[in-house]
């Protein structure tokens, strides 16, 4: 009995190691569709690719670390803002955010930027270990010897965000993402519509085409008509 309990245990634990680490990678970002995202848990490990280096990680100078990521489109304009309270005293976290607007992940390999970032040590966050960004904030980027909140983000409709959060602390406690504040909107009822299609170069006719849509969604509920 104590053989077979182990041996689900262990399934267990791979189970678990397995679904964080596709949201671990930018390529299987958890889509935020709404003002308020609950993570139960923290993350540890990097997914199975550690995608930052010193030419795209802006001001998270140590990397990836115990990292997730997190992918928002805007359907309005206004000002994009968030908070990072974590659920237990003690834990650190830091983020980055890259504007994916017509761009790929392979955007952020490549070199690209983060918009945003903030590196504050426990220290110097505000209390409860609040970090993400203000209204009230000025600068769109903080190291660790500065506050933990980073200026908010002047956003149109149709924009795409990732966010990379690092567990900096190791934290199992997780954490509650809140966009509420933000004066734009992350969440509509407005269908996706197509912004341009690309048919590869051919003499016969084409078997394909590569459509690139107002927001992402998931392949399989797009019709073939």
């Amino acid at each position: 009995m104590k053989k077979y309990l182990l041996i689900l245990v262990l399934l267990g634990v791979s189970i678990g190691a397995w679904s964080q680490s596709v949201n671990q990678n930018c390529l299987g970002a958890i889509p935020i569709c709404q003002p308020l995202y609950n993570q139960s848990i923290g993350f540890n490990g990097v997914g199975t690719v550690n995608e930052l280096n010193g030419s795209n990680q802006g001001c998270l100078t140590t990397g990836e670390n115990n990292s997730v990521w997190y992918i928002l489109s805007t359907s309005s304009a206004g000002t994009l803002v968030f908070t990072i309270t974590p659920n237990g005293g003690n834990s650190d976290y830091d983020f980055a955010v890259w504007d994916l607007t017509d761009k790929s992940c392979d955007a952020i390999s490549a070199g690209l930027q983060p918009v945003r970032c903030n590196y504050a040590s426990l220290a110097n966050s505000t209390a409860g270990g609040l970090t993400g960004l203000a209204l009230s904030a000025t600068s769109p980027s903080y190291g660790a010897s500065g506050p933990s909140f980073s200026a908010g983000i002047n956003v149109s409709a149709g924009q795409t965000f990732v966010i990379l959060i690092n567990n900096s602390s190791a934290s199992n406690a997780g954490y509650t993402l809140n966009f509420s504040g933000s004066t734009c909107q992350i969440a509509g009822n407005t269908a996706p519509y197509i912004k341009g299609d690309t048919l590869p170069p051919t003499c016969g006719g084409p078997t394909s085409v590569k459509v690139l849509l107002s927001e992402n969604i998931t392949c399989s509920s797009l019709a073939s008509n």
